[in-house]
């Protein structure tokens, strides 16, 4: 299924370096859906990992942020959901527009990636809820100790 999908891809002139498509298969009744894992969007005459409507959350907790870090974020585009990278794994590459390039790199970067750096937490390739709650209680007393800059002198979402 997936040489199938490359190679209609190649039939249409387009390449997917930064979002490889990995299909996932699902059989109801005769019918057979391909669900992408990582989804791809093309505009502007390139594939991207994100819908070009795409904007990160304005109010999010830190635990459903962490939840997007590790997890991703679904999102509805025509009628169909897709299912965004965990924003851990985006680059700036991977985003249309410069304001979302700058709100990954000053809203979510430095609270997330601290708190991934907590000590003996590992990230498994595949995130599950379960890790994400107790992993966020891991890392969420490791920034309470080690970056008082995020102000937990103060009542924070989602502590």
């Amino acid at each position: 299924m997936q040489d199938v999908l490359m190679q209609r891809l190649d039939e249409v002139g387009g390449t997917m370096a930064s979002c490889p498509v990995e299909p996932e298969v699902a059989i109801t009744g005769n019918q057979i859906d391909i669900l992408q894992r990582k989804n791809t969007f093309y505009y502007r005459g390139k594939f991207w990992c994100v819908p070009e409507s795409f904007a990160f959350p304005s109010e999010v907790t830190r635990l459903n942020g962490w939840r997007m870090w590790l997890k991703g974020k679904a999102v509805v585009v025509d009628n169909k959901t897709y299912m965004i990278k965990p924003f851990s794994h985006l680059k700036g590459s991977d985003l249309p527009r410069k304001e979302l390039v700058n709100e990954l790199d000053t809203k979510w970067k430095p609270i997330f990636r601290k708190m991934a750096e907590a000590p003996g937490l590992v990230i498994p390739a595949e995130v599950d809820d379960e890790f994400v709650q107790t992993s966020f209680h891991i890392a969420t007393e490791y920034l309470k100790a080690t970056a008082s800059y995020f102000g937990f002198g103060q009542k924070m979402k989602g502590s």
